[in-house]
């Protein structure tokens, strides 16, 4: 647990717990607070409900981590450096890989398991014994909380104007595409009139040569069937 900046006593409690010594309350605790918790068992990391929301965040992070293991095995770690416009795009689909990875695990949970599990489990004391209560599964709820990220991710990539830039992008490349195209197909028709192109080779050139290139571009674009 990293040292805590209190913003009460302007010190730094050096262990993490984020109480004060008793009868000294501009003291820091030097005592490390429970797991996933920002207090230790003498400032209250005992009570049931810190200590179920310290678990909760100790599984969460863990979840977490598991969830990043995953789209580094899944997708690589290699990202290359992009431009404002490309970064935004690879978040989207960054965010879409993590979504879909979650989507994986709330797959394999039984149909109850995604509203029921357990919640408490003391063991010893008179309170000992596992709680079972209606609540959503931790994996359910972050695939929520990435969904939900996702479509803020898109929002914000369309407010920024990534459609636009990547229309601007694309009729650029059509362009290039065009006078690629024109030069290949000047240099053939040269080539062939000096070999000897006759008249009606020639008109049958110039009638397939506009309805073959825009069909075959069509093809490449995925607008049309091969």
């Amino acid at each position: 647990m990293p040292a805590f900046d209190c913003p009460k006593c302007g010190k730094t409690h050096p262990r993490g717990c984020q109480g004060h010594r008793s009868g000294a309350p501009d003291e820091p605790c030097t005592k490390y607070p429970i797991r996933g918790g920002t207090h230790c068992d003498t400032h209250g990391g005992r009570a049931p409900q810190v200590k179920a929301a310290a678990a909760r965040r100790a599984e969460a992070a863990r979840l977490e981590k598991a969830a990043a293991d995953l789209l580094v095995e899944a997708y690589g770690d290699d990202v290359p450096k992009v431009d404002p416009t490309e970064a935004i795009l690879r978040a989207v689909s960054w965010k879409h890989a993590e979504v879909l990875a979650l989507r994986r695990m709330v797959a394999d949970l039984e149909e109850r398991e995604r509203v029921w599990g357990v919640t408490k489990d003391v063991q010893g004391g008179k309170d000992s014994g596992t709680t079972f209560e209606a609540k959503t599964n931790i994996w359910w709820a972050k695939l929520g909380e990435a969904e939900r990220a996702l479509v803020d991710f898109a929002a914000k990539a369309i407010a920024a104007g990534v459609e636009e830039r990547k229309v601007r992008l694309a009729e650029q490349q059509g362009d290039l595409v065009s006078i690629a195209l024109r030069r290949i197909l000047d240099g053939l028709l040269e080539a062939l009139v000096v070999a000897g192109l006759t008249p009606a080779m020639r008109a049958v050139w110039d009638e397939q040569v506009p309805v073959i290139v825009p069909r075959e571009l069509r093809r490449v674009g995925g607008g049309e069937g091969s």
